[in-house]
């Protein structure tokens, strides 16, 4: 029960144990000490070491998808996931993660493409040589497979839909200039807003990584502006005083935010 908490309800640990002890006491009357969480945890361990090492067919309609975990420490986690073509052509439905098998999970310090390629290889040689591949092709990814398409059998890549979105995205931005300068001015008011009267209106910081795929809270924090100056001039009515105040109060603010925040406002 504990292992079908977590499985389909992604209940914690801890919530699992504590939901069996509550559900006896519930369903039969009596108050017993549920497991502990350790225990439902060294079972689900156990689980996932059969799926990594169970014996698994040797293919030529294997479809991969390859991605690393995000890195901890030193170290990340090239995670491999198959399908076979033929059962994925049976459903009905969008894929699931329960209809892949695992077929590798390797720990490593280094990515690149020599090292991708070496791990791909040994893969085919256990498992049949892909018919397709789903990555985000990465350079490493990408170049992995490049050493893995030498032989005779190269498999179609695919880029996953989410990379490739943001991909066209980016494209598409980098040749906005309004957006270019749109960013350089939030990033700007980020620092010159930090203890000001307006502090608690910074904007969000950009992603280092995967910033195409988390342009939500930028532009969320834009709209909200928007949102502000309309009511401050729907709702205040200023006069100069008050006017000149509010105009000191943000000229931490560059000048273009500025202009987009509160002109139009009748207080700029």
């Amino acid at each position: 029960m504990g292992l079908q908490l977590m499985l389909r309800a992604a209940t914690s640990l801890r919530g699992a144990a504590k939901s069996i002890e509550i559900s006896e006491e519930i369903y039969r009357g009596r108050l017993l000490a549920g497991p502990c969480h350790n225990t439902v945890r060294n079972h689900l361990l156990r689980i996932g070491l059969y799926e990594l090492n169970r014996a698994k067919a040797k293919l030529t309609d294997w479809v991969w998808i390859v991605d690393h975990t995000i890195q901890v420490g030193h170290q990340l986690c090239m995670v491999v996931l198959g399908i076979p073509l033929s059962e994925f052509q049976q459903l009905r439905r969008p894929l699931q993660c329960t209809d892949m098998q695992v077929l590798e999970m390797l720990p490593m310090e280094k990515s690149n493409g020599e090292i991708m390629g070496g791990h791909f290889t040994d893969l085919a040689s256990r498992y049949g040589h892909p018919m397709a591949v789903v990555s985000d092709e990465g350079s490493d990814i990408s170049g992995g497979f490049n050493v893995l398409c030498l032989g005779e059998h190269a498999p179609v890549r695919c880029i996953d839909i989410v990379h490739k979105i943001s991909r066209l995205i980016k494209k598409i931005l980098e040749r906005q200039e309004k957006w270019g300068e749109y960013r350089k001015q939030s990033c700007a008011t980020g620092n010159r807003l930090r203890q000001s009267k307006l502090g608690h209106l910074p904007p969000p910081k950009p992603k280092t990584k995967a910033r195409h795929m988390n342009l939500g809270p930028e532009i969320q924090w834009g709209v909200g502006i928007l949102l502000l100056r309309d009511g401050i001039a729907k709702n205040l009515n200023y006069d100069d005083e008050q006017r000149q105040k509010l105009l000191d109060s943000t000229a931490a603010i560059p000048g273009g935010v500025k202009n987009t925040v509160f002109c139009g406002v009748g207080i700029c």
